[in-house]
């Protein structure tokens, strides 16, 4: 699969778990499919329960989309991301890419 397509697979995919936890969420603690809204960085809406799955429902979806396997939520330590990624969408994108990538 091409870098830049599979790029914009990976975006989409995490919009899509981000579909799934706002419908989880009352309105106005829904998130923005932005890669600057903020996920642990700011003002968040999130909380520590839908953060985590969010982080669950993007496994889902790169399992779906790039048919691999990704711990990315877990006990602490355990998961594959470093806490910074999770500042943003933009920056928990950038992080999953070379981990998709490397697991693909």
């Amino acid at each position: 699969m091409e870098t830049d397509n599979s790029n914009a697979v990976l975006e989409l995919a995490v919009y899509r778990a981000l579909d799934r936890v706002n419908e989880l969420l009352v309105e106005s603690q829904r998130l923005v499919k932005s890669r600057t809204t903020a996920l642990m960085a700011g003002e968040t809406t999130l909380d520590s329960l839908s953060l985590i799955n969010l982080l669950l429902f993007i496994e889902d979806e790169i399992r779906e989309q790039f048919a691999c396997d990704i711990m990315i939520a877990g006990e602490e330590e355990s998961g594959q991301l470093p806490a910074e990624a999770l500042n943003t969408v933009g920056s928990l994108i950038d992080a999953l890419e070379p981990i998709v990538r490397d697991g693909h």
